[in-house]
């Protein structure tokens, strides 16, 4: 009588190797990683809008109220799928986002950033501007960009 692992070795090897194929695939879908900027700005009733803040203004302009516009800290992360991106806001806060589909154009992205919370698709190049709490006369905003 003959066993089965005498009588298929190399279709056992081809069905692992073939196990082994499919498990690698599937971890590097997971693994998509993403290229974000994260830019904290800071508006304010008085004061210029200063150096760097200028394709900033062009964006809010029309959106929010304020004639000072600058920049507080501009940061880069790279984050994968269904990893917590994080970054410290100034007045203590944290503004977390996470990439939980990499499909489609650019990702859909889950945001969280105290109270305000959602889930938005963020396209390469179209940043999305989101207004913080109010800072040091002013109000905070923060703009998550997807630069790949």
């Amino acid at each position: 009588m003959r066993s089965s692992r005498a009588c298929c070795p190399g279709g056992l090897a081809r069905l692992a190797l073939a196990l082994g194929w499919l498990v690698a695939v599937s971890a590097s879908a997971q693994e998509t990683s993403f290229d974000f900027r994260v830019t904290v700005l800071h508006a304010t009733s008085g004061g210029a809008v200063r150096d760097g803040a200028q394709r900033f203004d062009r964006l809010l302009r029309k959106r929010v109220s304020y004639r000072g516009l600058r920049i507080v800290t501009s940061q880069e992360r790279t984050v994968g799928t269904n990893r917590i991106g994080s970054v410290e806001l100034p007045d203590g806060t944290r503004f977390r986002f996470r990439p939980i589909d990499p499909d489609g154009p650019g990702a859909l992205v889950a945001i969280d950033m105290g109270e305000t919370q959602g889930d938005f698709r963020l396209p390469a190049g179209k940043p999305l501007i989101l207004g913080g709490s109010g800072w040091k006369g002013g109000q905070l905003v923060v703009v998550l960009e997807l630069t790949r």
